[in-house]
């Protein structure tokens, strides 16, 4: 037969267990409250239609809402995995599966949070996403470690953690720590768990991550209270209450109002504890966390436990079971059993308490405290010996450090005294080259002045030229007429007045008049040869060469190898007056009895060499006479060179004219 106590602990139990399922589906119905952008957030996707910037958009929906309303953001990966689906976008489909795990793993669905982080994982791992891949690793550790699975856990942090020094991600080292504190707590290595959580503390405040340090904060605050460091706990709680606060964040600040209880409790301020406790439930509750509503009911059994009101403790811890504990993390099942356990040996219901010590020992036992400390000892050890591995390559990459930055140096001044060496030998170069620069330049204007010159001179030759046929035309023209006309007079005059025929007057005036002609005749001559028209070049020079020998008794041996058809009319004038000058010049001055004349075809040049056994000129005289000045302006017209050599037993000129030069004269 029921005692009134256990009667009435029944009918509370039923009672408070409708209540609670009321409750749970008004909450369902009247919806939960979101992370603020939501609503303008969503009214984007809506008047979007591309399909990237509403997968963008829903994205960061998700993300805002992962613990704002995790039930509303789970409902949306949906949305984003259907329209991966539909566009054939494998990240779409795979950021979802990622954002799902998140989700589900905040919510307590350990198997699905881990299918799906894995799902995820597979793809990013990929295409190489490292920060994706260094956050799912996270989440996946958690995942496993809220199972229960501590050696995949660890694995999996460790492997995290080295993937984040690699890359030097703080973030991602500072959860590392976190993590593999968290493994060590919940398996009473306190000094250990300690250690990381300080680690992670120092790298997440190096990038100011308050969300994360938050959460390092409070394990670090639970792990104080278990190592009874009431003041230390109190201190790292409230730091994890003022970040939660002001980042807005729910679902941390009901887990750190839960932890500031626990503190509370175990300093017997039984006022506090449960005002805490009431106001993390509350909280849970609003935004649908059931993690943190089973936390929350064992917390709260703890509590009244605590204080003797084991019939209220039950309740409430029933109330927490009926949410369904297989699918929460391992050490909330944990507690719940064993304060059930308590609840029911303060009721005296020792069957029922014997129950669920067994169902407690169980879930202790099944996880292998034993094991699972064996094994994060021998991968600390593993971590420790890498570490020393890193220090004395880190300690050997320094001293190759040094060594290469003396290299360096060496180098630095080697190449130094190469610059200097370079840059004095570009200067030098530079002003070589600036000299040359000048000295072309200087080249350059002599060369214009000479141009300019034999331009000056050809125009002079050429109006001389003109000037010459002008004035034997005249002569022919007129004075020779005239004097023809006087002649045929005087013949008249001396067949009318025979008696002056033996006269000596008339005589004289004929042969002067005879005289006069063959002067004309011979200047005319001179001024425009017309044997030179004639003959062509090798007919007028024959002709100079006769008069040479005929006239003024001057022997000339003479060789004349010439083809014609290289000289243009212009040239071949030009060459006649050169040698018609150097002939004047041997008649007038040489006093010579014998000449040695050649005029030769070389290839592309003409040959004239002119020598006389005259009495030359002293070596110091200067030779700048009108004549050979006029030869020598000639030589140059024509482009050629001109050498003279004389001695007082002669005088020897040698000329080169080129024909191709002499044709574009």
């Amino acid at each position: 037969m029921l005692n009134p106590a256990k009667i009435m602990y029944l009918f509370r139990f039923i009672l408070l267990g409708f209540l609670s399922l009321v409750t749970l589906n008004i909450q369902s119905l009247t919806g939960q409250s979101r992370h603020p952008l939501t609503d303008s957030l969503l009214e984007v996707v809506a008047n979007t239609q591309e399909d990237s910037i509403r997968a963008k958009i829903l994205m960061q929906l998700i993300w805002n809402n992962i613990t704002y309303d995790p039930k509303w953001a789970l409902s949306k990966t949906e949305d984003l995995r259907i329209m991966g689906i539909t566009n054939g976008d494998t990240y779409i489909i795979a950021k979802s599966d990622h954002y799902a795990g998140i989700i589900h793993r905040f919510l307590g669905h350990y198997d699905f949070a881990i299918t799906d982080l894995q799902k995820s994982l597979h793809y990013f791992d990929s295409i190489g996403a490292r920060h994706i891949v260094e956050n799912i690793l996270y989440h996946l550790g958690v995942a496993y470690s809220l199972k229960g699975d501590y050696r995949q856990a660890m694995t999996i942090y460790y492997d995290q953690l080295e993937i984040a020094q690699r890359s030097q991600d703080s973030t991602a080292m500072g959860l590392s720590y976190n993590s593999i504190g968290i493994l060590h707590k919940n398996l009473q290595q306190y000094t250990l768990a300690k250690e990381m959580y300080h680690k992670s503390i120092d790298m997440l405040k190096s990038i100011n991550n308050q969300g994360d340090l938050s959460m390092t904060y409070s394990n670090l605050a639970a792990v104080q209270l278990l190592s009874s460091n009431i003041d230390s706990a109190l201190k790292y709680n409230r730091l994890a209450i003022q970040i939660e606060k002001g980042i807005n964040r729910q679902s941390g600040l009901a887990w750190s109002y839960v932890q500031r209880a626990d503190i509370y409790g175990d300093m017997g301020q039984s006022d506090s504890t449960l005002f805490y406790l009431k106001r993390a439930m509350s909280i849970n509750k609003t935004i649908g966390n059931r993690e943190g509503i089973m936390q929350s009911s064992v917390s709260l059994g703890r509590h009244y436990n605590r204080t003797g009101k084991f019939g209220k403790a039950l309740d409430i811890l029933k109330e927490a079971q009926s949410i369904g504990y297989n699918s929460s993390q391992w050490s909330i099942r944990r507690d719940l059993l064993y304060e059930m356990q308590k609840s029911f040996e303060g009721l005296e219901l020792y069957k029922r308490a014997y129950y669920y010590k067994n169902q407690w020992l169980a879930i202790r036992d099944s996880i292998g405290n034993i094991e699972n400390s064996r094994m994060l000892n021998e991968l600390n050890i593993k971590y420790q010996t890498a570490l020393k591995d890193k220090a004395l390559i880190e300690s050997k990459i320094s001293l190759d450090k040094k060594t290469n930055q003396r290299n360096v140096l060496s180098l630095f001044v080697l190449l130094s005294l190469i610059s200097i060496v370079f840059l004095w030998y570009r200067q030098k170069l530079t002003r070589l080259l600036s000299s040359k620069t000048e000295e072309l330049q200087r080249q350059r204007i002599l060369e214009l002045e000479q141009t300019q010159k034999l331009t000056n001179i050809s125009s002079m030759i050429e109006g001389q030229e003109a000037e010459r046929r002008r004035i034997a035309k005249d002569l022919h023209d007129g004075l020779g007429g005239l004097l023809v006309n006087v002649k045929t007079q005087l013949v008249q005059i001396q067949n009318q007045i025979d008696h002056l025929e033996n006269q000596n007057i008339y005589r004289q005036a004929n042969a002067m008049i005879d005289k006069a002609c063959d002067e004309v005749r011979r200047i005319s001559h001179n001024m425009i040869p017309g044997i030179l028209r004639v003959e062509g070049l090798e007919g007028a020079v024959e002709e100079l060469i006769a008069q040479l020998e005929t006239i003024h008794h001057i022997k000339v041996e003479s060789t004349i190898e010439i083809d014609r058809s290289k000289l243009t009319e212009a040239s071949s004038h030009m060459i006649y007056r050169i040698l018609q000058e150097a002939f004047n010049n041997i008649i007038r001055h040489s006093q010579a009895s014998q000449v040695i004349f050649q005029m030769l075809d070389y290839d592309e040049y003409l040959y004239l060499l002119i020598e006389d056994n005259g009495i030359g000129f002293e070596s110091d005289q200067p030779m700048d006479g009108l004549g050979l000045m006029s030869i020598r302006s000639r030589v140059d017209f024509l482009n050629g060179d001109i050498d003279i050599a004389t001695t007082t037993s002669g005088i020897s000129i040698s000329i080169n004219i080129p024909f191709t030069q002499s044709d574009n004269s």
